[in-house]
């Protein structure tokens, strides 16, 4: 299994772990950090005045959205990817120098 970790700030909304080359990887694991804090923090409000997380994320488009507050850590394993691509809600979060993206992959089979 081999690691490969990206940490902010990134350049758009979205960071896609992927194969370069012609060898077929399978992606195991991913882990998002969102570290740095103060501590005592309050949440922004929208116009709505509804609270607005510091992270909110989506997973290769899926309809599932994922709340990653800056003590948190947002971790799958078990997968069998064969791309990663993170969704960030905001340029609050993909512009911060602490978020941290940890994958985890191996070369897949030819079967």
């Amino acid at each position: 299994m081999i690691f490969v970790q990206k940490r902010g700030p990134f350049e758009s909304n979205t960071t896609v772990f992927e194969p370069s080359g012609p060898i077929k990887l399978r992606y195991l694991q991913i882990g998002i950090e969102y570290p740095h804090s103060i501590p005592i923090s309050e949440y922004e409000v929208d116009a709505n005045n509804k609270v607005t997380y510091p992270g909110i994320f989506n997973i290769n488009d899926s309809s599932e959205y994922y709340v990653l507050t800056e003590k948190d850590v947002l971790e799958f394993s078990n997968l069998t990817l064969e791309k990663i691509t993170v969704y960030f809600s905001s340029k609050k979060i993909y512009s911060d120098p602490y978020l941290t993206i940890n994958v985890s992959y191996e070369e897949q089979n030819a079967d």
